[in-house]
């Protein structure tokens, strides 16, 4: 999904150290936009100050088509600590599992731009200011090739969520 960025609200947030960060970012955003539960939503966190975080990356495909799930297989975990930088990340509804990953889904980015990833956990013991935008609508185009059409698409299940923490 694309999307060009806008942010309709914008919130200075106090630590979030106490509660697991996914939790955390998700009450976060319902206080900002009732009704999130059904509702495409983007955030983006432009700098932080982290005591902790724990990310994940995947490497590439070893042939095509190869299930996330088995890449999740072969991924690397890295924690780290006293790090500066920015999340980006958006919320999708449980009725677009599918089409997109249901929940919360986040990655960071160091301010030097050297380590990120998908985040699994963090712990931030500064103050943050989060920018966030509701997606009401958007165009879904699928590929008009051979290899679309004979693909075994299905739902991610649960080898999904292991991988998406």
């Amino acid at each position: 999904m694309v999307t060009s960025f806008n942010a309709c609200k914008t919130r200075t947030q106090s630590t979030f150290s106490d509660l697991p960060s996914k939790q955390s970012i998700l009450q976060y955003l319902q206080t900002l936009f009732h009704g999130i539960n059904n509702r495409f939503a983007f955030f983006l966190i432009p700098r932080i100050h982290l005591e902790t975080i724990t990310a994940r990356v995947v490497r590439g495909q070893q042939y095509p088509r190869q299930p996330l799930s088995e890449l999740g297989e072969a991924q690397k975990v890295n924690t780290y600590e006293s790090v500066t930088g920015s999340i980006v990340g958006f919320w999708s509804p449980a009725y677009m599992d599918g089409v997109s990953v249901s929940g919360l889904h986040m990655h960071f980015l160091s301010e030097d731009r050297s380590y990120g990833g998908h985040v699994l956990e963090m712990r931030s013991a500064s103050k943050f200011e989060l920018q966030a935008a509701l997606l009401n609508e958007f165009d879904l185009e699928l590929a008009d090739n051979e290899e679309f059409g004979d693909a075994e698409l299905g739902m991610g299940g649960e080898a999904l969520r292991r991988v998406e923490g």
